[in-house]
């Protein structure tokens, strides 16, 4: 893999982010996208907050194809994802190659009592251009019910045969709380697809980085997340 390039979108203004010694260029033209769940996934939701009582917030996730060649985004799960808080997420399958298209990846917080108002999570995407759709950082929203999500703008994956890759990046404003990330190449795939490997945790003001280059090489990155109280 080729050093990734920054290649924010410089033809608009940005924001700068000043915050514990580093800073982020948070890029205005990804806003947040607000859209309903589906009924089964706020019937599982409501379930689930029936059995605990402390109402205690919830990580979701959204991965999905982006209408091309949905292989390279379901070999494990996609569609939506929630975790409650100490949980993980199903695990995902990164895959994208030479085959059309690639795959969407969004996040958000259902937080109804607003226990997570201190901290703000952010997510970063840059890399080879055609390869890496929407890149710059946005912020993952907090809501306060299930109903009319707001999400993170998408991320867009589509790695291939080309020089270079993507780099995924997680920043953690505020105390208290950390972000685990599983982040593994398949097992028997090829290790150079998946940068950066291994189950990481992101503490308060930290950044992580993760590389994607995944192409006609065997195997895939799997993906999984785990918001928790330190």
């Amino acid at each position: 893999m080729t050093p990734m390039k920054h290649h924010y979108l410089i033809s608009i203004p940005f924001v700068l982010f000043l915050c514990s010694g580093f800073a982020k260029w948070i890029n205005p033209s990804l806003p947040s996208q607000k859209e309903s769940l589906s009924p089964a996934i706020i019937q599982a939701i409501e379930d689930e907050t029936n059995c605990n009582p402390s109402h205690q917030p919830y990580f979701i996730h959204k991965f999905e194809s982006d209408g091309g060649d949905a292989g390279q985004c379901s070999y494990l799960h996609s569609g939506v994802d929630f975790a409650p808080l100490g949980d993980w997420t199903r695990r995902i399958r990164i895959d994208t190659d030479n085959r059309s298209g690639g795959c969407l990846q969004q996040f958000a917080i259902v937080d109804p009592t607003g226990l997570l108002d201190e901290i703000e999570l952010y997510v970063g995407f840059e890399g080879a251009e055609g390869q890496c759709h929407e890149q710059g950082w946005r912020k993952i929203p907090k809501n306060r019910s299930i109903h009319d999500i707001e999400w993170s703008w998408p991320i867009g994956i589509d790695a291939d045969n080309r020089p270079g890759g993507c780099q995924q990046s997680f920043s953690l404003e505020g105390e208290g709380f950390a972000l685990d990330i599983d982040f593994f190449t398949d097992e028997g795939g090829n290790n150079g697809q998946c940068k950066n490997e291994g189950q990481h945790t992101l503490m308060p003001y930290t950044t992580l980085s993760l590389g994607i280059d995944t192409d006609n090489r065997s195997g895939g990155c799997q993906q999984r997340f785990r918001l928790r109280q330190l």
